[in-house]
């Protein structure tokens, strides 16, 4: 049920980015630079965002009667209605799980293949240095899933997102402790356990922030390596204080049931 939903949240969010490429030229097919981790230890998550993309460009090419009512880049007949029934051609890279490449494919998009959007790319890090090659080119890029809060610090014209942010998850945690010791539950300490990447560093910095101006006390707060077989260490650490209790930052790899990158 819950990867369900969260397809059907990305296909909207490809839906999205389809009324973004202004730029594109009517009765032309209009290409959409689609990028995700299709290799590597979130291969499983990027196929899944790439098949919602494809879907979203399947429903604006086919047309609809009941979305066209609501959508105003979806027409009943097929096409993007604004631009004479141009048809969307989804244009797919992998980004590989790392930065580096996903800077480098966005640029072939937009150089080579000569998108008019981009969307992706799952983890912030790699949405960090895609969204700065597209912001250099005046190309629009929304990203569905990552959370990273400086993303939508930069100043950014041409960049864009549509899911909930770290400090959304923040609130959230912090509502929830303090009801809990509302309750009479014990909440004298929290560890936070995040992955090393540029996701799991800036949702726990945000969340001590947050816990910190609302009178929760982070005892501890431990990292570990995203691509890390072995936690041990990291589980040590949390024995040794005992922690009343442990927050922890969703990884890659348990994306079907935590919140997004």
């Amino acid at each position: 049920m819950v990867k369900t939903t969260r397809r059907t949240l990305a296909a909207g969010a490809a839906l999205v980015v389809l009324g973004l490429a202004a730029n594109a030229v009517a009765q032309q097919a209009v290409k959409i630079g689609v990028i995700y981790p299709l290799s590597g230890n979130a291969a499983s998550a990027g196929n899944y965002s790439k098949m919602a993309s494809e879907l979203g460009a399947e429903i604006v090419n086919a047309g609809n009667p009941e979305l066209a009512k609501i959508l105003p880049f979806i027409s009943a007949g097929g096409g993007l209605p604004g631009l004479k029934g141009a048809k969307i051609e989804v244009v797919i890279a992998d980004n590989q799980g790392t930065p580096a490449a996903g800077a480098n494919q966005t640029l072939r998009l937009i150089t080579q293949e000569k998108v008019s959007a981009v969307i992706g790319t799952y983890q912030s890090g790699i949405t960090e240095t895609a969204s700065a090659i597209a912001e250099k080119y005046s190309i629009p890029f929304l990203t569905p899933e990552s959370v990273a809060a400086n993303l939508t610090e930069r100043g950014f014209k041409s960049f864009f997102r549509t899911t909930p942010v770290a400090g959304d998850f923040a609130k959230a945690y912090s509502e929830f402790l303090k009801e809990q010791k509302a309750a009479g539950k014990k909440v004298d300490s929290i560890a936070l356990v995040h992955e090393n990447t540029e996701y799991g560093n800036s949702v726990s910095s945000v969340i001590a922030d947050v816990f910190k101006k609302d009178g929760l006390n982070v005892s501890q707060n431990i990292s570990y390596s995203a691509n890390s077989t072995d936690v041990q260490p990291q589980v040590l650490q949390l024995k040794e204080k005992n922690p009343t209790w442990r927050s922890s930052s969703p990884t890659r790899r348990t994306r079907s049931s935590t919140p997004r990158r």
